[in-house]
């Protein structure tokens, strides 16, 4: 009698299923990877804003003067609805649209101390980011990241989270006083 040598069906489908759960703990792992990297880009692109902004004010004496209201920080962001550059709401439907275009006075002011950086154009949940709100007492320097509450990088304070969708808003807040 000859031995066989071979594999059953049953040790290929434990091997099979071995190398399932492994791709899928690695693909879980690379997506969190992949998430906090993002992250890490919008959070150095903010800081990045955050400092021309403070060179804007070491020079000058004041942060740029601008009418209350939400601004886009950069220029080329994606085209969105009516065929306009947006930073917030791109798709243009929730009515909280930020046209790139209103900030031009802006980046033109900010553009005298610095090269105005080019976004990173990374969406979450319709918003690509950065952007500037401006109030009469502060400038709320914010970013959308993907994540749960409470998990805004140091320095930074979450204005808004929306658990459903894993998604946060954090601001660098600037006084104007």
């Amino acid at each position: 009698m000859k031995n066989k040598y071979g594999f059953t069906i049953v040790e290929l489908l434990i091997v099979i299923v071995v190398i399932g759960i492994l791709a899928a703990i690695t693909i879980v792992a690379f997506n969190g990877v992949q998430t906090r990297a993002q992250n890490t880009q919008k959070f150095n692109e903010i800081k990045g804003w955050q400092k021309i902004f403070e060179t804007y004010k070491a020079d000058t004496g004041k942060y740029p003067d601008m009418a209350d209201g939400t601004y886009c920080l950069g220029r080329g962001f994606p085209v969105g609805g009516n065929g306009d550059r947006r930073c917030r709401d791109f798709a243009g439907i929730g009515g909280t649209s930020v046209l790139e275009s209103d900030n031009v006075t802006l980046m033109n002011a900010l553009e005298t101390v610095a090269k105005i950086p080019t976004p990173s154009n990374i969406p979450v949940g319709g918003t690509v980011g950065p952007y500037a709100q401006y109030s009469v007492s502060q400038i709320n320097l914010m970013i959308w990241l993907k994540g749960s509450t409470g998990e805004c990088p140091s320095g930074m304070i979450q204005s808004w989270a929306d658990a459903p969708s894993s998604r946060l808003a954090c601001v660098i807040v600037l006084s104007r006083s």
